[in-house]
Formats: C-alpha cells, structure tokens, sequence
C-alpha cells in the first residue's frame, strides 16, 4: 500500500504521453504552416505612397498572391522592404494579408497597407516571403497561431 498521495508511475507515464502528444502536434502543425507558406507565390503589381490624416507615411501594395500547395492559410505575413538609390535596404516592416478566400491553385489579387513605411524618390519597394522563420519569430506571424485548413 501506497502513502503519501503521490502520483503514481502509471498516472505520470499518461500524463508524460499527453504533454508529447501535444507537442508533437504544435511541431507538425507548424512545419504544415511552414510548408504551405513556402508553396505562395507572392508578387507585388503596385504601390503606392500615402499620409494619414495626422500625416504619418504609409505604403498600399497591391499583390499578386498564388497558393501551389493543398493547404489553405488565412493570413500570409510578408516583409516588405524599402531599396534606397544606392541599392541597400533603408527600411523594412512586416505586414500580414488576409488569404482567408484564396482557393489552391487560383491566383489572386490582394490589397495590403503597410503602415509607418515612407518610400522616397528613387527609391524600390520589395516583398519577401520569408523561408524558414525561427521558431522564436512566430509568434509575429499569426499563420502559425492559426494552423492550416
């Protein structure tokens, strides 16, 4: 007979497979998202310059967005990134798209405001799909807070 009221061997080993199982899932289910991330094809078609009404920049993009895989993501998060004349990044910011009714294999055209970004004369606007982001980073990226479907 057993004193103390410990958790016993039995009671610890379920308790152990529960919490693997669970990580085991949160590690598959980002390395799905990691993956139908990398099968969107993203190009930017336009931009534009803006000012708000307290006269802080902004950036409207407009995008070409292409899903290749099987799995649905509702939200891409992109990094956008200002080239200055001479060619070296002068600014970058993150933004997040809704690709909530974006069909597998059926290309898109997708609106973004980038809020605080300035683009000057001269200058270039890039958008980057980052690949491979570390899992110290995703908590920026709501994808992975959302899953796949």
């Amino acid at each position: 007979m057993r004193q103390g009221g410990g958790v016993g061997p039995l009671a610890l080993l379920v308790i152990t497979a529960g919490v693997l199982a669970a990580c085991g899932r949160e590690a598959d289910m980002a390395a799905r998202v990691t993956l139908a991330r990398a099968h969107h094809e993203v190009r930017p078609t336009a931009y534009q310059p803006r000012r708000g009404a307290n006269g802080e920049p902004s950036l409207a993009l407009d995008l070409f967005v292409l899903n290749r895989g099987r799995e649905r993501l509702r939200s891409l998060t992109l990094q956008v990134v200002v080239v200055d004349a001479n060619g070296k990044d002068r600014a970058a910011k993150r933004v997040t798209v809704d690709t909530s009714g974006l069909l597998p294999g059926v290309a898109s055209q997708l609106t973004a405001v980038v809020e605080g970004l300035e683009v000057r004369e001269g200058e270039t606007v890039l958008v980057e799909l980052e690949n491979e982001v570390p899992e110290s980073e995703r908590g920026q990226f709501p994808e992975y807070a959302e899953g796949v479907s």
